[in-house]
């Protein structure tokens, strides 16, 4: 865990107006002598010329046509590799946040987004996905849940509260005619509600993500049809051999406080009756069912190993509001106080065997993809190349690792003919590297540019998005 820990140590206006920046995405755009990494095979491919119109990417040769009118950028030692997704953000959780978390994103090569739910208005989270596909905002790509689906007594207020089977139809359909691309479902959703959203999305042609409710199994939601697990939810929980009497035990038990240490003392038995046998079935079913996992390792990590006052020597973390950093130190404060050694020796022994499932789960054939959480405990963009560390240090090789931010998530959303490779009909979100991050995945932090549907960002332009990141946490946004 040496390596891992130092990966961590190393590693205007509410609403946006337009701002014109970069190349205009009408016009022709050329990157000559560059050396582009095919991320399905790692192969190189070297003195490329790549001719971009509009949003696409319309020439890949060492001898292409360069169009009279074009921008040329000589990208002579540079290396470059498809635009990076975020596939669990949360950067539409409030209205002040958003245009400092998408210069954060595009700053840090993020081109695409799977933002997870939001407290807001549907209408509003889906007004910003509007506004980026437009081009009147300047962020992200955004693929977005709108409202979680949760139970009666929610986690997060103003979810859709659901519990009963017809409570569950109403919400996916009133979802699906607000437009959004894929309904969520947390984890205090009752077992009824929970089957009758998975029927309901099927209906409406909708996949449905999230959390594993306590209510149901991690092997029944992947039966299902949940497209994608987050944050490996309940899954260490099934691999125990008495996974049926705690799971009891836990529903038994009072919303709150009660629940709460219900759990904590549950992990103590959950990792010392792991059983490696129902980890490999349970491996091989979520690959045989196309159950993509998002593990946000980062997360899980920072909760098993991180000191709180570390989060204020993140790297990025001059661009978030004080008052923020502070919420992450007190979260993890309050976790880490009414837990005891024996406790925190739970937790930390969690974890390994959490790397241990991902590392099962990877060689049964079952897909992956990247995600921080963000912004839970560390700077939007920033995290993500960290996530890319511990991906490697969890055994994934760096081709691996960059592969589920780039063609992994264009194969998920059934776009692989749009996004996730550096090719010729392509949408043009490429990131403009210093150094190969095939020999070191930390590589992928040495941005000299960035292509967003076209539009060049250059380092001074994405020094400048920075800049204004910092200018609006400074003031609390």
């Amino acid at each position: 865990m040496r390596t891992t820990a130092v990966l961590f140590l190393l590693v205007l206006a509410a609403v946006a107006v337009p701002r014109p920046t970069g190349s205009s995405a009408s016009n022709s755009l050329v990157f000559t002598h560059a050396t582009v990494i095919d991320v399905r095979t790692g192969h190189i491919f070297r003195d490329q010329t790549i001719v971009v119109a509009g949003d696409r990417i319309t020439a890949l040769s060492p001898r292409a046509e360069i169009p009279a009118t074009a921008e040329v950028v000589n990208a002579t030692g540079k290396f470059i590799i498809p635009g990076l997704w975020d596939m669990h953000a949360h950067a539409l959780w409030s209205t002040d946040q958003v245009q400092r978390m998408f210069d954060m994103f595009l700053a840090n090569g993020v081109t695409s987004i799977r933002d997870m739910g939001s407290p807001l208005p549907v209408s509003e989270t889906l007004g910003w996905r509007a506004k980026v596909a437009n081009g009147s905002v300047l962020g992200p790509r955004i693929f977005a849940a709108g409202k979680l689906v949760d139970g009666l007594k929610p986690v997060w207020p103003d979810s859709v509260a659901v519990g009963s089977e017809e409570q569950a139809r109403e919400a996916v359909d009133m979802l699906h005619k607000d437009g959004v691309d894929f309904i969520k479902v947390y984890s205090r959703l009752p077992r009824v509600a929970y089957f009758a959203v998975a029927a309901a999305a099927k209906k409406d042609g909708l996949s449905f993500v999230g959390h594993v409710p306590i209510y149901v199994s991690a092997s029944e939601a992947a039966i299902a049809g949940q497209r994608s697990i987050e944050h490996l939810s309940e899954i260490l929980f099934a691999c125990s051999h008495d996974e049926s009497d705690l799971r009891k035990q836990l529903v038994a038990t009072a919303i709150g406080a009660e629940r709460d240490r219900v759990r904590k003392e549950q992990l103590k038995v959950v990792v010392s009756t792991f059983s490696e046998h129902k980890a490999m079935e349970l491996s091989r079913l979520f690959a045989k069912n196309n159950t993509w996992q998002v593990p946000t390792l980062l997360v899980q990590y920072t909760y098993a190993f991180v000191n709180p006052y570390e989060l204020h020597d993140s790297p990025g973390i001059r661009y978030v509001p004080a008052s923020t950093v502070n919420g992450w130190v007190d979260r993890l404060s309050s976790f880490r106080k009414i837990r005891d050694e024996k406790d925190m020796e739970a937790q930390k022994r969690s974890y390994q065997l959490e790397i241990q499932l991902v590392q099962m789960m990877r060689r049964s054939g079952a897909r992956f993809m990247i995600g921080t959480d963000g912004e839970t405990f560390y700077p939007a963009g920033f995290g993500l190349h960290t996530e890319l560390g511990l991906f490697v240090s969890a055994g994934f090789s760096s081709l691996e690792a960059l592969q589920t931010a780039t063609i992994n998530p264009s194969v998920y959303f059934g776009k692989p003919t749009d996004f996730g490779t550096v090719e010729v009909g392509k949408v043009a979100d490429l990131v403009i590297l210093e150094a190969n991050p095939l020999d070191d995945i930390r590589n992928t932090e040495r941005i000299a540019g960035v292509v967003t549907a076209g539009r060049y960002l250059d380092r001074q332009e994405l020094d400048r998005l920075l800049s204004e990141a910092a200018g609006l946490a400074s003031n609390g946004k």
